[in-house]
């Protein structure tokens, strides 16, 4: 179901996506995201893996959160966090934001 960015909605589906991925990648696996309303037309998987970064992002005007690789590396496991702290803040400030 198609959340309105920044929503309260929205921020607790990315929150759940970035806890799961957390919890993946700090397993020590490698994870490719894909939202569901993404069609493939070839697997992905080779190229994927030729970049040596830990995210590989699909780029549209900017970095796409509906597909990516991440791989299991401090880096990658920094970058989640910052991002749920980022959530965290936007949730506190939306929830605020609506109860006043």
């Amino acid at each position: 179901m198609y959340q309105e960015e920044g929503s309260i909605s929205f921020l607790s589906v990315a929150k759940q996506k970035l806890l799961i991925l957390q919890s993946l990648v700090n397993a020590g696996f490698n994870v490719i995201y894909m939202d569901s309303d993404i069609v493939l037309f070839k697997d992905p998987v080779y190229d994927l893996l030729q970049y040596p970064e830990s995210f590989v992002f699909q780029m549209d005007r900017q970095e796409c959160t509906g597909f990516f690789l991440t791989r299991p590396r401090k880096d990658a496991e920094e970058t989640i966090n910052c991002a749920l702290n980022y959530i965290l803040i936007k949730f506190m400030i939306n929830t605020q934001w609506y109860t006043v």
